[in-house]
């Protein structure tokens, strides 16, 4: 094909203009890329050299373009062509070489560093999921052995509680065992006020002020209902005990004392007063002898002292009437302050608590009246007692009286 020389010299201006730039913009951008990633001096310098090479190369070519207008001579344009360009293309052709190695070592070391990277980040993976799992595997063991040993001590704490047995309370923990640990401390603090319960009972208080289970639950109630149950026994044993106690000790009392009526009737009152903890008391002994029958105060006594009044009471007259007409016990409480020095035969004292025991023996006879005041309220066994003690106090009046008749008679005959 054939080129005039305005459409050569045009040519060549489109190329080094256009398409040169344009290879030489993109080899730039790629440099600058590369600089950005790898930067390195040499690179830098490579590219300089190139740039100027360019720049030579333009420059030959601008040169055998003036050669080929101006002279036309083929052998200097050939000269020009065979030396200096291709001494430039050479340089150039070499540069482009030297970059391309230096590109592609770069490129090398670039991925033999990922790679190297790569390898670390996968071993510093491989070391920390490692790491991870023997954590989590031993923090794991651990776990279970504190729930293990946890449970276990549960189970000893519950074994021991189910024996009878009182162990140490369960050390607090702020886990899923907190509940059960305190439901089960709490348990052993209710089994201990219970220990102590049946300590207390087996010393016979039964008053016990502590709260062993909720009053609303079943045991709670069982225990109340216990202790109650148990006072009740214990009080009712304690009355019969006092009872028998106290009618043992008077039977000795009338037995040693049976050979005088005045001295039995004296002892009786004094002692009668003192196991009642009364304040004062009398023995009315019935006189029937004479037309208009009375009551004769044989002995009496108050405020720990002897008192011989010289006293007779009509049958019918106040209290000591009342009793020898119904022939039972009468018991009064909350009397008047006036109402002794009214009613009674004893005086002008002012008790609260009056009782009036009739004297019956077997035949059925009433023989007397034991009368006792007393400021304070008689209870319900101290009334038996008297009623059981009227009996054989009555007998022994009348054996006594008997005795004493009998005598008389004797002495008369």
């Amino acid at each position: 094909m054939y080129y005039s020389n305005d459409s050569l010299v045009q040519a060549n201006k489109e190329m080094w203009l256009i398409e040169i730039n344009d290879k030489k913009d993109i080899l730039r951008d790629h440099m600058l890329s590369l600089d950005v990633i790898l930067p390195d001096s040499d690179t830098k310098i490579m590219l300089s050299t190139i740039n100027k090479q360019l720049g030579e190369l333009k420059r030959q070519q601008q040169q055998i373009e003036r050669i080929f207008l101006t002279t036309k001579n083929i052998r200097i344009l050939e000269h020009q062509m065979k030396n200096e360009l291709l001494f430039a293309y050479n340089e150039f052709n070499r540069s482009i070489r030297e970059l391309t190695a230096a590109i592609q070592t770069k490129e090398n070391k670039m991925l033999a560093d990922i790679e190297k990277q790569q390898t670390f980040f996968y071993r510093i993976l491989s070391l920390l999921v490692l790491l991870g799992f023997f954590l989590t595997y031993f923090g794991g063991i651990r776990l279970l052995l504190g729930v293990f040993y946890w449970i276990k001590d549960i189970s000893e704490k519950l074994q021991a509680l189910s024996h009878g047995n009182l162990p140490p309370y369960l050390a607090p923990r702020n886990n899923e065992f907190k509940d059960v640990a305190q439901s089960i401390n709490k348990l052993n603090t209710n089994l201990s006020a219970l220990r102590e319960f049946a300590r207390e009972v087996g010393k016979g208080n039964f008053e016990s002020d502590k709260t062993i289970f909720d009053a609303d639950s079943d045991l709670g109630a069982s225990l109340q209902e216990m202790s109650s149950s148990l006072q009740r026994v214990y009080d009712e044993e304690r009355k019969r005990n006092w009872t028998s106690q106290g009618l043992a000790e008077f039977t000795e009392l009338i037995r040693a004392n049976s050979d005088s009526l005045d001295n039995l009737c004296r002892v009786i009152v004094s002692r009668l007063v003192k196991h009642l903890d009364a304040t004062q008391g009398g023995v009315f002994l019935l006189k029937a002898e004479n037309e208009r029958p009375f009551f004769e105060l044989k002995a009496s006594f108050a405020y720990d002292r002897q008192k011989f009044n010289q006293k007779q009471v009509d049958v019918n007259e106040g209290l000591i009437g009342r009793v020898y007409n119904e022939r039972e016990i009468v018991y009064l409480s909350d009397l008047p302050p006036d109402y002794m020095d009214i009613s009674s035969g004893l005086g002008n004292a002012e008790p609260k608590a009056l009782v009036l025991l009739p004297l019956i023996n077997e035949e059925n006879d009433l023989i007397g009246i034991i009368e006792l005041a007393s400021l304070k309220a008689f209870k319900d066994y101290h009334l038996e007692f008297l009623n059981k003690l009227g009996t054989s106090m009555a007998s022994t009046l009348t054996m006594i009286q008997n005795s004493q008749r009998n005598t008389y008679i004797l002495e008369k005959t």
